[in-house]
């Protein structure tokens, strides 16, 4: 598809969008907030899912398209309210790919997907407070539970033996104990 078609086609969905919740659209689509519309986007989220694990290219043409719709229904209550608009979506999001990507937009070349993500996850936790920083609370809790398990090994806490585990527990107590031994005095000159 060419840029030009490509250019039509988003233009042509973004008016489809606005005719939808201006005056005289639809009155289900004008009710509509950030937060009715939330169930939406993870229902469509799963279906676009359920079509890849189907491996039905059809299937997930339909789904990506529904996402999408999630995505400009929610630019357009925004630019509504005056906040943000697609075009800065779109613009926030390829700036944040090109400083996500120095190894193709700048001058840090990577060779193999392994390096690219040991690189990404250094780049995230430069910048977390806490290595649960940016886990979403509303995930599904299996989700949930492999996104800490993953940045638990992230921050050193994984092991292949029992006997691994049962050293860093009792380390962790340890330093429990001595920190639960010392007095607030004690811990705050020690914090400075």
């Amino acid at each position: 598809m060419s840029d030009l078609t490509r250019n039509d086609a988003l233009r042509d969905l973004l008016a489809v969008m606005a005719a939808l919740r201006g005056d005289g659209g639809c009155p289900w689509d004008r009710g509509q907030t950030h937060r009715s519309l939330l169930p939406y986007l993870i229902e469509e989220a799963y279906e676009f899912i359920e079509a890849v694990e189907r491996e039905s290219e059809a299937g997930m043409r339909e789904e990506l398209g529904d996402v999408l719709f999630q995505v400009v229904f929610h630019a357009e209550i925004a630019r509504e309210r005056g906040a943000f608009g697609f075009a800065e979506v779109a613009r926030d999001l390829a700036q944040k790919l090109r400083q996500r990507h120095p190894h193709v937009f700048g001058d840090s070349p990577l060779e193999s997907a392994e390096a690219v993500n040991a690189a990404w996850n250094a780049r995230k936790r430069a910048g977390y407070r806490s290595h649960l920083e940016g886990v979403p609370a509303g995930l599904p809790a299996l989700q949930w539970a492999a996104k800490v398990a993953s940045r638990a090994a992230d921050a050193g806490f994984e092991w292949n033996r029992e006997a691994e585990i049962l050293d860093k527990a009792r380390e962790e107590l340890e330093e429990f104990a001595a920190e639960a031994g010392r007095s607030q005095t004690e811990r705050a000159a020690l914090e400075t």
